[in-house]
């Protein structure tokens, strides 16, 4: 098992890891809801779990970016087209 299944792979586990994190927070955020007196030892794990997961979102969007500018300086076929649409979008 070399590198190119992980690659294959990864972002499919990377999605499922993702999923798996935000249903937990969902279920922390209504138990903390139905009993306050859990939101002190909860509340916190909550934080804890988006917290990562607004990192790792982080992290995914900056290497895309920088591929994405890459790629507009090396003139790859499509690269303007999505610089374009990457602008209109986050506008």
């Amino acid at each position: 098992m070399g590198a190119a299944p992980l690659r294959r792979w990864g972002g499919y586990i990377f999605i499922a890891a993702a999923t798996a994190v935000v249903l937990a927070s969902l279920l922390l955020l209504v138990r903390v809801t139905a009993n306050s007196a859990q939101f002190a030892d909860l509340g916190k794990w909550v934080v804890v779990g988006n917290t990562v997961l607004v990192l790792a979102m982080a992290v995914l969007l900056a290497r895309r970016a920088l591929r994405l500018a890459r790629d507009y300086r090396r003139h790859v076929p499509g690269s303007r087209l999505t610089v374009r649409t990457v602008a209109v979008f986050s506008g």
